[in-house]
């Protein structure tokens, strides 16, 4: 592992990420309700691209490009957050630079939270998004790339829609857990983002009274069946590792293409962020897999 990749570990740990879970929950819900106003793009990416804003229902949905204008290739990206959270400055960084690379016009879609918005609604939500897409551009043309609970709901998505696109990039998704199995509990100790504390609280808020096991709470749910091409990222230090062999199997199962990354040592959501050697080069490679590289 690089330097600056241990430093952000290390910077990861002092803010104690996963430790925000574990604050009493009206104050998790306080905290989320001001996060919930954060609903536009940084500045820095209207000064770098040209940018459409459309509303969707009540919520925003940006159409990043080149100043040029987009070529061939289009990008739906789905962030994570465990649903409950807006976009990091990781994934407007990611975005910025898939858009760079790619030269692709990218829609980045701000759907709906819970709380109120349990997942049913933002994948629903989604759907109308993706069937405005299809509309104007040929699935041969369209990559879809979520990560985390985006990853999710990416997946999700694309099992309900007859028209899938030329490729799937999944980034962590969320896979489920076995509390009773001993590889998942000493993986959730190594894991420094997640926690069970933070998956108890995005169960509550989020599923809507749905079993964690639906396909819209767990990729390990969707069925795979006629998917494309996924490339599919993951680290060994993030609580649903023990899941993967599985899942990855799951697809493979399903007559899918896929090619696994797998971050040894590395964190969840480890593929997004450009900080570090390792993020820039899973970046690179995503930008390769849109390009048909």
């Amino acid at each position: 592992m690089s330097i600056s990749y241990k430093i952000a570990e290390l910077i990861i740990k002092k803010k104690d990420v996963r430790g925000h879970y574990a604050v009493p929950e009206e104050e998790m819900l306080k905290y989320l309700e001001r996060d919930h106003r954060r609903n536009d793009l940084p500045p820095n990416m209207y000064k770098s691209f040209r940018v459409t804003v459309s509303d969707r229902s009540g919520h925003k949905l940006f159409r990043i490009e080149p100043r040029d204008g987009g070529g061939e290739h289009v990008i739906l990206m789905i962030h994570g957050g465990g649903g409950i959270i807006r976009p990091t400055p990781f994934h407007y960084k990611m975005a910025a630079e898939l858009i760079k690379g790619t030269g692709a016009a990218l829609y980045f879609p701000l759907y709906p939270l819970a709380p109120p918005h349990g997942a049913e609604e933002s994948l629903e939500w989604l759907e109308e998004v993706y069937g405005e897409i299809l509309k104007k551009y040929e699935p041969e043309r369209i990559t879809v790339i979520g990560d985390s609970a985006g990853a999710v709901m990416a997946a999700a998505m694309l099992e309900r829609s007859d028209v899938k696109p030329a490729g799937v990039v999944l980034i962590s998704p969320a896979v489920g857990v076995d509390r009773s199995d001993e590889r998942f509990i000493a993986a959730e100790k190594r894991d420094i983002i997640l926690s069970y504390k933070a998956v108890d609280f995005i169960l509550k808020y989020r599923s809507g009274g749905a079993s964690p096991k639906s396909s819209y709470m767990n990729a390990m749910a969707v069925d795979y069946t006629g998917f494309p091409p996924i490339l599919l990222f993951y680290g060994t230090n993030e609580m649903f590792y023990p899941a993967m062999a599985a899942y990855t199997d799951k697809i493979r199962g399903a007559l899918v293409e896929l090619t696994v990354r797998e971050g040894k040592g590395m964190f969840h959501d480890w593929a997004i962020a450009s900080a570090y050697p390792e993020g820039r080069k899973a970046i690179r490679e995503m930008c390769g897999f849109v390009l048909g590289k």
